[in-house]
């Protein structure tokens, strides 16, 4: 087990809270001061998640079927978790994501930024500034719009979450525990326990492995919650 886990501050309290509440589909209390370790931060979540049901389904392969669904009849075809999401002609992972969320209502994982928007960004930064060291200011904010509109406007990679079937239905679990309860999925203890550290894993890290992701199975309920 781990003895702590490192989360920055904003990470916490502006990622980690509201991906809490939107997958348990809860409200957490504004004061959360007590709060010192995992196990205090999960019972915050299963003092105010609704109650538990006698659902007997796996959330994973409720998600799978579900993104199965919203997939063209030709992307359908032999479609097995392991399947590369890249080889169903799906277009991009922007365009599968606004699909998912209007079809299914079910929350979504974010999307990677790919190489090429990256290098955008980069450059049109350095060009922004030297424009506004020779010349003015004013043209480093407009190059500051333009490399953020080219962040938003990325297609996404199919990569991380977005990369297999599987990949993307185990996040959809993830994100949408109430909502996948509510259709029949397991309500079990240790399944709450279970998406609660994967949601919590994803800002945090282990110094004792030089800053690594933290392992969520490696988390427990006396692991201390530090944020930096």
């Amino acid at each position: 087990m781990l003895e702590a886990v490192y989360i920055d501050d904003e990470d916490f309290c502006f990622h980690t809270l509201e991906v809490l509440e939107r997958s348990f589909a809860i409200r957490l209390p504004k004061d959360l001061s007590h709060i010192t370790n995992a196990g205090d931060l999960f019972d915050a979540v299963t003092d105010v998640a609704p109650e538990q049901t006698d659902g007997l389904g796996c959330d994973s392969q409720m998600a799978f079927y579900r993104l199965r669904r919203v997939l063209p009849e030709n992307a359908r075809a032999d479609l097995r978790p392991d399947t590369p999401l890249k080889s169903r002609g799906l277009g991009s992972p922007r365009s599968l994501k606004r699909r998912i969320e209007q079809d299914t209502g079910l929350n979504t994982p974010s999307l990677g930024i790919t190489w090429l928007s990256c290098t955008l960004f980069v450059a049109v930064i350095v060009i922004g500034l030297g424009a506004g060291v020779a010349y003015d200011w004013s043209c480093f904010a407009v190059a500051a719009l333009v490399a953020f509109a080219v962040l938003a406007l990325d297609r996404g990679e199919w990569a991380g979450d977005w990369e297999t079937a599987g990949s993307l239905s185990h996040a959809l679990a993830r994100y949408n525990f109430a909502m996948l309860v509510g259709k029949g999925a397991s309500d079990d203890p240790a399944q709450r326990w279970r998406r609660f550290t994967e949601l919590l894993a994803e800002e945090a890290w282990d110094k004792k492995r030089s800053g690594e992701p933290a392992d969520a199975r490696a988390i427990g309920r006396q692991t201390r919650l530090v944020l930096t």
